[in-house]
């Protein structure tokens, strides 16, 4: 499911030369890691905001559906993928 995607996803830090090396940003994953986890989006080379703003979304429903679940007993649910019209 999405949210095991997502545990897997490296996640990496960076900092711009400009900086100075005490300033840190964590930029999530590469668009390529991204693109092969989640299959969104039009290239390899970037990350849009709708695809990872739905991925982000699509994480929030699932952690609630394992609450939920959770509190029922333990029923299972998984990414249902992305939706089209």
């Amino acid at each position: 499911g999405i949210l095991e995607r997502l545990a897997v996803l490296p996640i990496y830090a960076w900092d711009y030369k400009s900086q100075a090396p005490s300033i840190c940003h964590i930029g999530g994953g590469t668009a390529q890691d991204f693109q092969v986890a989640f299959g969104v989006g039009e290239c390899a080379t970037d990350i849009t905001g709708i695809d990872s703003d739905g991925v982000a979304l699509e994480a929030i429903q699932g952690l609630n559906e394992k609450m939920e679940a959770a509190k029922r007993g333990g029923q299972k649910h998984g990414w249902r993928g992305p939706k089209k019209n």
